[in-house]
């Protein structure tokens, strides 16, 4: 077993329940025509919301795999993030806007201060015309 199996994250998980695993991919179809997709379907978040709670961690598992852009990325209105590059370090960033290139992922941990409506949305705008954005409700 090599030392990365051996090896233990920097840093404990925190005591928040996994909300989402969110993967972003893209698919080409004959004449040209592309879609975007979160976790297999075109604009599903946009018309079916991920439902949280005002102030309750959410974690999400972000993984691009794009397999004919070389990067994609996520944009949320409203509030901002705690963002840590694969998963395994001990260093987070505080943001609204992640870039990944194919084949990375990420982890994100949000905690919404109000209640409402939060879009998400890839910040290539050809990524969310094609069905890459969709939507937090956040209640109190």
């Amino acid at each position: 077993m090599g030392d990365c199996a051996r090896r233990r994250p920097a840093v404990a998980p925190l005591e928040i329940e996994d909300r989402a695993q969110v993967v972003l991919h893209r698919a080409r179809e004959r004449l040209g025509l592309a879609h975007g997709f979160i976790n297999g379907r075109s604009f599903f978040y946009a018309r079916y919301p991920i439902r949280v709670r005002r102030a309750e961690p959410v974690r999400v598992h972000l993984a691009n795999l794009t397999e004919f852009d070389l990067v994609n990325s996520l944009h949320l209105h409203g509030d901002f993030f705690r963002y840590q590059p694969t998963g395994t370090g001990d260093h987070w960033e505080y943001t609204d806007t992640v870039v990944q290139c194919q084949g990375q992922r990420g982890v994100l941990e949000i905690e919404f201060a109000n209640t409402g409506t939060f879009m998400f949305h890839a910040h290539q705008s050809e990524f969310a015309e094609l069905g890459w954005m969709g939507f937090f409700e956040v209640e109190g």
